[in-house]
C-alpha cells in the first residue's frame, strides 16, 4: 500500500525533472578563463557561474561552462581541438587570462568579457573602442578609481604625529602604468612625499624573478639618499604580494603602506583596496547575460567595480603611529589583521 501511495509521488517527480529539461530551449557555451589567486578564483568563479545560470533559466535557457586556469605564460588549457571563436561567449578573470583571450579572440566577432581588468589593459582596450573599430570587448576593472586608494591612505596619514613620510611606488617600468598620473592622485596626501621606484621585468617572469626584482628595487631606494620610509605596491593583484610584502620587509626593515590584496594586509602591509569578490562576480554574471541577449561589447562601457573591500593591519599601523578612525574600522570590520 505504501508503495503504491509513493509511486505516483515519484511519478511526478521525474515528470518535473523532465519538463524543466525539456523547457530549456538555448544552450550557451560559454569558456570561463581565469588566472585569479586560488583563493579569490574559488570564491568568484562558482558564484559567476550560478549567478548566470539562474538569470538565463529565467529565459529557458542555460549555459554550459568550460573553465580553464591560465598560467602567466602558458598556453591555454583548454580541451584539444577547441578554439575560443567557438564558444558563444569568453569570461576572462585576470590579468594573463585577459591576455590570452584578447589575443585569441581579437579580430573575431565573438564577445569577450573582462573581469578584474588590469589598469594597463583597460588602457589599451580603451583606446581600441574610441578608435574606428568595433571591439568585441567589455567588462569590469579590477582596480579603483584613480586616486581612491590615496583618499583612504591620507585620511590614516593625517592620524600620524612625526616627519612625514617618504612614500616608494614600485611598478613595472616596462607597464602602462603611469607614475605621473599616480603621483597627481597623491598629491592630496601633501604631508608625505611620494618618489618612483620603477623596476624591469619580463612578461613570463616567474615568482622568483619577480620577488627578486622588487626586493632589488626596494632595497636599493631604502639605501640611498631617497631614504624611503615604506612602500606602496602598483602592481597586478594577480602577482603573490603576500611574498612581496616579506620580501620587502626582509630586506628593507621597513612596512608596505599599500597592496592591493587582503593576502599581502595579512602579510604585513597596512591597507589593501579591492573590489568586492562576490559583487564582482554577480556584476559580472548581469554583463555575461546582456551579451548572451545580444548586446554589443563595444557599446556597453567599461566599469569600475561597484563594491570595494578595504583591509587594514593594526598592527603595521601602531608601528607606523596611524590611529584609524572609528568610520575606518567599520568599513574594514571583519578584514582586520594583526
Amino acid at each position: 500500500m505504501r508503495i503504491l501511495l509513493f509511486l505516483p509521488v515519484f511519478l511526478l517527480a521525474v515528470g518535473s525533472v523532465a519538463w524543466v529539461h525539456d523547457d530549456v530551449e538555448t544552450t550557451f557555451e560559454v569558456v570561463i578563463l581565469e588566472s585569479l589567486d586560488e583563493n579569490t578564483a574559488r570564491d568568484v568563479v562558482p558564484v559567476f557561474e550560478a549567478e548566470l545560470d539562474a538569470r538565463l533559466l529565467a529565459d529557458r535557457r542555460r549555459a554550459h561552462f568550460i573553465r580553464a586556469h591560465v598560467p602567466p605564460g602558458g598556453p591555454l588549457p583548454l580541451p584539444q581541438g577547441y578554439r575560443l571563436v567557438d564558444a558563444d561567449l569568453v569570461v576572462s578573470f585576470g590579468k594573463a587570462a585577459a591576455e590570452h583571450g584578447d589575443q585569441a579572440l581579437r579580430g573575431t566577432a565573438t564577445p569577450h568579457l573582462f573581469a578584474y581588468l588590469p589598469r594597463d589593459l583597460a588602457l589599451s582596450l580603451s583606446e581600441v573602442r574610441a578608435g574606428e573599430g568595433r571591439s568585441p570587448a567589455t567588462g569590469i576593472t579590477g582596480h579603483l578609481p584613480r586616486g581612491a586608494a590615496f583618499a583612504i591612505a591620507r585620511q590614516l596619514l593625517a592620524s600620524r604625529n612625526g616627519a612625514p613620510l617618504n612614500i616608494g611606488i614600485l611598478y613595472r617600468a616596462n607597464s602602462d602604468t603611469s607614475f605621473s598620473a599616480m603621483r597627481l592622485s597623491a598629491e592630496a596626501a601633501a604631508s608625505h612625499d611620494f618618489v618612483a621606484l620603477p623596476f624591469t621585468l619580463a612578461s613570463d617572469a616567474d615568482t622568483a624573478s619577480l620577488l627578486g626584482a622588487v626586493g632589488d628595487a626596494a632595497a636599493a631606494a631604502a639605501a640611498s639618499e631617497l631614504e624611503v620610509d615604506a612602500f606602496w605596491l602598483a602592481m597586478d593583484a594577480a602577482a603573490p604580494l603576500d611574498l612581496v610584502v616579506r620580501t620587502i620587509e626582509t630586506r628593507t626593515g621597513h612596512p608596505v603602506v599599500y597592496a592591493p590584496s587582503e593576502a599581502a594586509v595579512a602579510a604585513g602591509a597596512l591597507m589593501a583596496l579591492a573590489p568586492e569578490p562576490l559583487a564582482t562576480a554577480r556584476e559580472a554574471a548581469a554583463l555575461a547575460k546582456r551579451l548572451l541577449d545580444g548586446a554589443v561589447p563595444a557599446d556597453l562601457p567599461l566599469r569600475a567595480p561597484h563594491r570595494v573591500d578595504l583591509s587594514l593591519n593594526l598592527e603595521t599601523a601602531d608601528y607606523l603611529g596611524i590611529v584609524p578612525s572609528h568610520q575606518l574600522m567599520e568599513l574594514a570590520r571583519g578584514r582586520l589583521f594583526r
